[in-house]
């Protein structure tokens, strides 16, 4: 009897007998199973309202375009036109977090997109320049809510191991669907009609669909501490200021590509072609990201810094039309490169409940950047001509990468820099979650 094994159960699964059913009763293994399904649904679902509200942003950069050309020509009433969709983000960031605790953040995206969709009909009946920039005021606030609170909601959804790549797919969609906009125009041949601004305005409307099943995913955005725009950038000086020259750069490239184009030669045909390939430069995200988990992100966010600025000294010295193409490809590669790992960053160092209002204040940031890209580099084009724009972008690029390198001597010097800051591979715990 000592000697007799005792009795032991190994229950795999749960029986219960309840008027004749059999019931099985879920392990832990089919609970996770099941909760990663459901990831997988609610990211394929934002991913889903994000392409189609950025086709219905590509219909309308199209449509605009033609409304000031139509009806305001003058090229410094234009530039304020574009930015006033850039300055909205800017004032608006602030009040995003308490729009956020109040609604909830689906609701958020549901608020800006019907704005969004609105605002689309109202651009077809210009009524005047300055109704005009209210309308376009307002539908900068409605872009820049969606924006940023979905980046927000697919940046908790994520997985930690792939949150890298989860973003830079988000990344390349918007890219995508602002590129198919045009395409769309060219299929329907519905011209400067109500009809085209009445399409670009399902879009948004179609875009709240998709989000009916995130209804139970909702993001905690509640500010443990309230923290300004100006703490978060002495906090992280080389992140935001990666965010503002990436945004910088691709905001100077996307703005003038064309009018380089022309001054150099170039049929409008071709010229419009820059601007094709470099939007499609955007598949880039997807190695990016991969590598992004893999990799040191600050180190990513320099060396793809680095191999901008090579690109963009190649197409300040390039007299081939052909090679332009493949450098303007990589160049937008590698401009993604740069940001991406700032974004996944400046969210890793921050709580789950801080980032909402730290994805505004580094999109504020990166907006601003824009901003000063567009003003800026139109004043060195009109000093140096064409190629005032590899110039510009050239200038901002060495000043972030000298700003890196003081950076580091300053924390070498101060005995603060670890042997694992040198480290190439990802070494980054996330403890914010």
């Amino acid at each position: 009897m000592f000697f007799s094994k005792p009795k032991v159960e190994i229950i795999n699964r749960n029986y219960e007998n309840a008027n004749g059913v059999e019931f099985v009763a879920p392990t832990p293994s089919d609970i996770a199973s099941k909760a990663n399904h459901e990831v997988v649904r609610d990211i394929t679902a934002l991913f889903s309202s994000i392409i189609l509200s950025s086709i219905g942003y590509g219909i309308l950069m199209v449509m605009i375009a033609f409304k000031l050309e139509e009806f305001v020509k003058n090229e410094v009433l234009i530039s304020v036109s574009s930015a006033m969709q850039i300055i909205a983000g800017i004032v608006f960031s602030r009040f995003l977090p308490q729009l956020g605790n109040r609604f909830g953040t689906t609701n958020s995206i549901y608020i800006g997109s019907a704005i969004s969709a609105v605002s689309a009909l109202l651009m077809y009946f210009y009524a005047g320049y300055f109704l005009w920039l209210l309308i376009t005021f307002t539908f900068g606030v409605s872009a820049f809510i969606c924006g940023v609170t979905r980046q927000t909601v697919m940046i908790n959804l994520a997985p930690s191991n792939i949150r890298s790549i989860i973003i830079s797919c988000g990344s390349m969609l918007v890219a995508l669907g602002n590129s198919f906009g045009p395409v769309f125009l060219e299929l329907l041949q519905t011209g400067n009609s109500f009809l085209t601004f009445l399409i670009a305005s399902g879009f948004y409307v179609a875009s709240i669909i998709p989000l009916s099943r995130l209804k139970k995913v909702e993001v905690s955005i509640r500010e443990e501490k309230k923290i300004g725009i100006w703490r978060y950038i002495k906090n992280s000086p080389k992140i935001m200021f990666a965010g503002f020259c990436a945004s910088y750069s691709l905001s100077s490239a996307s703005s003038f590509l064309i009018i380089y184009g022309i001054k150099v030669g170039m049929t409008p045909s071709d010229a419009s072609l820059l601007l094709s390939v470099l939007l499609f430069g955007s598949i880039f995200s997807i190695p990016f990201g991969y590598l992004a988990d893999l990799l040191n992100r600050r180190f990513m966010m320099i060396s793809c810094a680095i191999l901008s600025l090579f690109c963009i000294s190649a197409l300040y010295n390039n007299n081939d039309p052909q090679r332009m193409y493949v450098l303007v490809f990589l160049m937008f590669g590698c401009m993604i490169g740069m940001k991406l790992p700032a974004i996944v960053l400046i969210n890793e160092k921050y709580k789950a409940t801080q980032r909402l209002a730290v994805n505004s204040a580094f999109s504020k940031f990166s907006l601003i950047g824009n901003i000063f890209g567009i003003f800026c580099t139109g004043a060195i084009m009109k000093s140096f001509g064409p190629k005032g724009l590899w110039i510009s972008v050239m200038i901002i690029l060495a000043l972030f990468l000298l700003f890196c390198c003081y950076n580091y001597l300053t924390k070498f010097l101060k005995k603060e820099l670890d042997f694992s800051d040198f480290s190439i591979l990802n070494t980054n715990k996330i403890v914010n979650e």
